[in-house]
């Protein structure tokens, strides 16, 4: 088990002033992952571009988590997804794609040291030759999966234990044992290819590519229903035949392995922000994160919305549930006032712990910096809200 220890006092970040009326939405609890946290394995970052300040590691930085769920064997931990490592498939090849057992001790009223213990990973692999093109680590029997291969945004858990995890570059659907090993090849929906799909290639000059999902536009929200048989998955921007300001959610049978053709659509607030995450909390119901492009002291929207499927092809109805950019934290329980806001510009997990609780946490992009700080890197902050109103039903 790593212990993460984090040294509150040598935090700092961004806080806005509360208005006359305190934001409804409170944090109840925090912990933060110090951003050079590290496991075991074999050295990392050695193809990122030159003048990036240490770019090379001695091992796997714990960062890029893009998706949460509880962990069923381990009351207390969840299962944390990284994502493709340091942005591209050409910077990340040396990243092994790792789901983690991630441990908080929330800080919260009653105490708690604010810290994540991190514990043994399970790798991501296809010792089984089931992705049928090929992979950086082909070179190994057990052909471990890399941030050149997938990007992995959303998680999801069957009713059978297995999980569901979705990508960004086909964008595919990866379905994988408990263990971490692809038990099926990957699952792509006729007629969505992103640029880095590993059957579109690079267009001649003055010719059009044959994409037709934009880049990093890919599979970000993954969602099971409430009986087990359908998933649904949330495209994180427009396809290149929407309008800007409409993004699309995909049924999917598990059961047959194929999209059903079925589709709702998703109006942003704004063109040009992004969906990151969708999760389920009742039938029909789920949540949503959709933010801005912006962190730091530029953010200005990071905000969870409750949505309602109606009928195929027909728009979601939302409803604001969190301004992320305005919480109450009397207790001053991050340090940083009475006012907290969760700046990140890939602010990508949300779990629904209950009815009037969210935990949230942020995509770091390590290493990378400014989510809080300019130049500072940022750590990974898990954190607890208390909703004034129960979620709609």
């Amino acid at each position: 088990m790593l212990q993460s220890l984090v040294r509150w006092s040598a935090i700092v970040g961004c806080s806005v002033a509360l208005s006359a009326q305190a934001p409804p939405v409170q944090l109840i609890g925090i912990a933060r992952l110090p951003a050079d946290t590290f496991v075991g394995g074999q050295p990392s970052g050695e193809f990122q571009p030159a003048g990036v300040r240490d770019g090379r590691f001695g091992a796997q930085p714990v960062q890029g988590l893009s998706s949460i769920r509880p962990d069923p064997n381990s009351g207390g931990a969840w299962l944390a997804l990284c994502d493709n490592g340091f942005g591209t498939r050409l910077n990340s090849p040396d990243f092994f794609l790792r789901i983690y057992h991630a441990r908080p001790s929330w800080r919260n009223s009653r105490g708690g040291d604010g810290n994540v213990d991190v514990g043994s990973p399970i790798q991501l692999a296809d010792p089984d030759r089931r992705v049928p093109f090929h992979l950086v680590r082909d070179d190994s029997p057990e052909r471990w999966l890399t941030g050149a291969d997938f990007d992995p945004e959303s998680l999801a858990m069957a009713p059978d234990g297995t999980l569901w995890i979705g990508d960004e570059f086909g964008p595919f659907l990866l379905h994988v044992a408990p263990d971490g090993r692809l038990i099926a090849p990957p699952f792509e929906a006729s007629g969505y290819r992103s640029p880095d799909h590993p059957q579109v290639a690079a267009p001649e000059a003055g010719q059009l590519s044959t994409a037709t999902v934009r880049r990093s536009r890919g599979f970000e929200g993954l969602a099971v229903s409430a009986d087990g048989t359908r998933l649904f998955a949330l495209l994180e921007g427009p396809t290149l035949a929407d309008a800007p300001d409409t993004t699309r959610i995909l049924e999917f049978d598990p059961i047959r392995g194929h999209f059903t053709g079925r589709l709702w659509r998703y109006r942003l607030d704004a063109p040009g922000q992004a969906v990151t995450e969708l999760v389920a909390y009742a039938p029909g119901r789920f949540l949503v994160i959709e933010r801005d492009n912006s962190h730091g002291p530029e953010a200005r929207f990071k905000r969870v919305f409750a949505i309602v499927l109606g009928q195929p092809e027909s728009y979601v109805e939302k409803t604001l549930v969190a301004d992320l950019m305005s919480i109450a934290d009397p207790s001053n329980l991050a340090g940083l006032g009475p006012a907290f806001t969760f700046p990140f510009v890939t602010t990508e997990a949300v779990w629904p712990e209950d009815g009037q609780t969210l935990v949230i946490v942020n995509d770091n992009n390590f290493p990378a910096t400014g989510g809080r700080q300019k130049d500072v890197r940022d750590p990974t902050e898990f954190i607890r809200l208390h909703l004034p109103q129960p979620l709609p039903r």
